[in-house]
């Protein structure tokens, strides 16, 4: 019974550590991600940089080219704030997702430690049971040896009686 529940704990234990694993890659694949996405924020406050600089050099002193540009960089202003905010809620949501799956991860690991603990007591009591079988053992090898000497000398006592 011990050793079906020792079996038991290892096959958990080793089922634990296959979802560490792929909690620590989901992990790693989120911050990769996340890094990405980070990267082209900043990407694209270079290229709105550039496009004002390009716009406003193509322009020149004309008051209503100014106007326009003013309007097309309110534009891509306005488009730029719209993408950073998307990609500031998406960024959130992962950071939520990469918290909640750390604190997986770290339960996984107190309920990995738990099982190796488990599996340390089982894996003693194993070894005092295995002791105790030994003792029997030797013992029962005692009595017979002693039964088997008695009967003989019963034999004997019997062969002497009828002599």
């Amino acid at each position: 019974e011990l050793t079906k529940q020792n079996t038991d704990l290892e096959q958990k234990r080793k089922k634990l550590q296959k979802e560490k694993e792929g909690v620590f890659k989901e992990i790693t694949d989120k911050n990769e991600l996340l890094k990405e996405e980070t990267e082209m924020k900043f990407q694209l406050q270079g290229d709105i940089g550039r496009l004002k600089d390009a716009i406003t050099k193509a322009v020149g002193d004309e008051s209503h080219a100014a106007e326009k540009t003013k309007v097309v960089l309110a534009q891509c202003e306005e488009s730029v704030t719209g993408a950073r905010k998307m990609l500031d809620q998406e960024n959130d949501k992962r950071r939520a997702e990469t918290d909640k799956d750390r604190k997986e991860l770290t339960n996984i690991r107190k309920e990995n430690t738990d099982l190796q603990k488990q599996e340390k007591e089982i894996l003693r009591e194993i070894k005092r049971i295995e002791k105790e079988l030994r003792e029997l053992n030797q013992r029962e090898q005692e009595r017979i040896t002693m039964t088997s000497d008695t009967g003989n000398l019963l034999s004997e006592l019997e062969k002497l009686a009828m002599d």
